[in-house]
């Protein structure tokens, strides 16, 4: 009863919080938006039918680019540069910025429709490089979380890997979210992000959750969590798991190579080692999160209010290799908060962790595949090593890319309303037209501003 009066209260405070004058945020750090061909975008970077929805796409300065007969106008494929002066930063002056404007406003975002991340790129996800997601996007899933700093702190026990996974990390931050919205009476599907934070160097991240079919357990610490799924069993998961085959192809798979490239101080790794698999054991000593159903509002004010400061919030464990015959996986450390969690406008709109493509691994450990169950882990019987190829990519292998052609086509031929060819799905059509009606008026107005 206490605690349910406690609850009560906070909601009521979290809701006075949020209906008093809007919060304005400070600007983020320079967002780099380039093209394949150095143009310069006088309009958001986004996605169009072409191509599936497939690469990101600028409209550019007159005679730069190419030249679109169907959009008349010129445009080429956008191409994400690095920050160097915010990311030459130190660790610490780095978290600091980004704790600052994360707690500064607590109005959590409002739920769109999952359905959008179809009109989006999620090659974004993977090859862009930065804290602040790209002016223009949106999170579809994953949509409303709780943050907090948090330090990953190395075990001390002996293992042969690398980079961050030897020298821990002092500086991060952590993103407890849920894929969808929770309504009470369904499965909960919960999630995080982990950012750890370099000096001197762009941040290393890691996407993790117990399962994307969801658990009917509303304690979002009762299970393991992993960066590595399996495909779903439910149709509407599977759906969305292969519109993530148009950056990789194991796209529930995340990987571990760049944590374990640079050490906490930026000092590059002369010979890179990482586990195949993360593992994340919740701390069972934390009673955050109730069994029993509850709604979102429920969810930010348990993080909120029942997670300590200095709490030890995961255990984690690496899996060194895919072979059967591995003994025991090796605890690396835990993951610590250093602060408390807090509701977050900047971290439901701005706050975001690249997915490192599990190729970059693969390539790395060219006998982990053979050993993989690889229809289980990727929803395919055979693999390429190697991930779809960028529009940069192609350009510079001299590959000439026509105007709709930028891309694999349409992810979704043998799903249900499938198509083949950018221009042949028909569920991806409904508001194509607006969408690039929005991007002529926006190109518009830059050119008059």
């Amino acid at each position: 009863q206490m605690r349910g009066c406690f609850l009560f209260v906070g909601v009521l405070l979290a809701a006075s919080t949020a209906a008093a004058t809007p919060c304005l945020l400070p600007p983020p750090p320079h967002h780099q938006q380039g093209t394949v061909m150095g143009c310069t975008c006088v309009a958001d970077c986004g996605a169009s039918i072409e191509d599936g929805y497939t690469n990101d796409w600028c409209y550019t300065n007159y005679g730069c680019g190419k030249y679109s007969y169907s959009r008349l106008a010129y445009f080429d494929w956008c191409q994400w540069k690095v920050d160097s002066t915010y990311e030459s930063q130190t660790a610490a002056v780095k978290e600091k910025y980004l704790w600052t404007v994360t707690s500064k406003c607590t109005k959590p975002a409002d739920w769109g429709t999952v359905a959008g991340i179809f009109q989006e790129s999620v090659k974004t996800s993977f090859d862009d490089v930065s804290d602040v997601m790209p002016p223009g996007r949106f999170k579809y899933i994953h949509t409303v979380g709780a943050v907090a700093t948090v330090a990953f702190v190395p075990s001390g026990e002996t293992h042969k890997f690398t980079g961050l996974f030897s020298s821990g990390a002092q500086h991060g931050l952590l993103r407890l979210s849920t894929a969808t919205q929770i309504d009470g009476s369904q499965a909960i599907t919960p999630g995080f992000g982990l950012k750890l934070l370099i000096d001197g160097k762009p941040s290393v991240n890691v996407l993790a959750m117990p399962s994307l079919d969801g658990q009917v357990d509303f304690n979002v610490l009762s299970l393991n969590y992993s960066n590595h799924l399996s495909y779903p069993t439910s149709w509407a998961a599977s759906i969305v798991a292969k519109k993530f085959t148009q950056a990789s192809n194991c796209p529930l798979m995340v990987g571990l190579s760049d944590i374990a490239t640079y050490t906490e101080d930026g000092t590059l790794v002369t010979s890179v080692v990482m586990p195949f698999e993360l593992i994340f054991v919740p701390n069972s000593e934390i009673k955050a999160f109730p069994s029993a159903p509850y709604g979102d509002a429920d969810f930010l004010s348990y993080a909120e209010m029942f997670i300590d400061q200095d709490s030890i919030l995961f255990e984690v464990y690496g899996r060194t290799s895919p072979h059967a015959d591995d003994v025991g996986d090796v605890h690396l450390g835990s993951i610590k908060t250093t602060s408390k969690f807090t509701r977050s406008t900047f971290g439901d709109t701005q706050l975001f962790f690249t997915h490192q493509y599990m190729e970059h691994d693969f390539v790395q450990n060219p006998d982990w595949l053979p050993s993989m169950d690889i229809q289980n882990a990727c929803g395919t019987s055979e693999v390429d090593p190697l991930p779809p190829q960028s529009p940069r990519e192609r350009v510079m292998q001299g590959e000439h890319i026509s105007d709709g052609k930028g891309g694999r086509g349409c992810p979704f031929a043998n799903s249900r309303g499938g198509g083949k060819g950018g221009v042949g799905c028909p569920f991806l059509r409904a508001q194509a037209r607006q969408k690039k009606l929005e991007q002529q008026q926006h190109m518009s107005e830059n050119t008059v501003a």
